[in-house]
C-alpha cells in the first residue's frame, strides 16, 4: 500500500462522498484509492491509500465496515466518555464484527443498548488490527505524527 500527503488547495467533489467526521472527511472512493481530507488549523491536508494486491476488495471492505462504524459512534456514542478506550460487551463485538466482515454492505447495525456504541468502537478497533496490511505503514508514521 502505497500513502501520499497533498496540500489541499481546491474543493473535490466525488461520487462516493463527501462524509464527515470531526474535521477528517471521505471524500473519494475509487477503484484502488481511499482519499481522505484531514482539517487542520491552517490548512487542509488531502491522504491518499493506495492499495496493491485485492485493491478493489480491500477497498470495498474498508469503506463499508469503516463507514458504517463511525457513522453508528457518531449517532450513538459521539458523548460516551472515553468511546475508543472503553472496552465494549465482548460477545456483541464479536458478533457484529462476523456481520460485517461476512457482509458489509447489507449488514445493519442495531442499538441494543448503551452499550452498544462500545461494542461498535471494538469492531472498528479489531477491523484495523486486523488487516493484513497495515493501513498505515511504518515508514509513514513520522508523517503523520507531525500532523498532530
Amino acid at each position: 500500500m502505497e500513502l501520499s500527503f497533498h496540500e489541499d488547495d481546491t474543493t473535490e467533489e466525488c461520487v462516493a462522498g463527501p462524509y464527515s467526521l470531526l474535521g477528517c472527511e471521505l471524500i473519494c472512493r475509487e477503484e484502488q484509492t481511499i482519499t481522505i481530507r484531514l482539517s487542520e488549523r491552517e490548512s487542509n491536508k488531502i491522504v491518499v491509500f493506495t492499495a496493491e494486491k485485492d485493491a478493489e476488495t480491500w477497498i470495498l471492505l474498508l469503506g463499508e465496515i469503516v463507514d458504517k462504524c463511525l457513522r453508528f459512534i457518531a449517532a450513538y456514542g459521539f458523548r460516551s466518555e472515553g468511546i475508543y478506550r472503553r472496552n465494549g460487551k465482548i460477545s456483541e463485538a464479536k458478533d457484529i464484527y462476523k456481520k460485517l466482515t461476512e457482509d458489509p454492505v447489507g449488514t445493519h447495525i442495531a442499538s441494543t443498548s448503551e452499550e452498544t456504541a462500545y461494542a461498535v468502537a471494538d469492531v472498528l478497533r479489531q477491523f484495523f488490527r486486523r488487516l493484513k496490511t497495515p493501513l498505515i505503514p511504518q515508514s509513514i508514521h513520522k508523517d503523520i505524527y507531525k500532523l498532530g
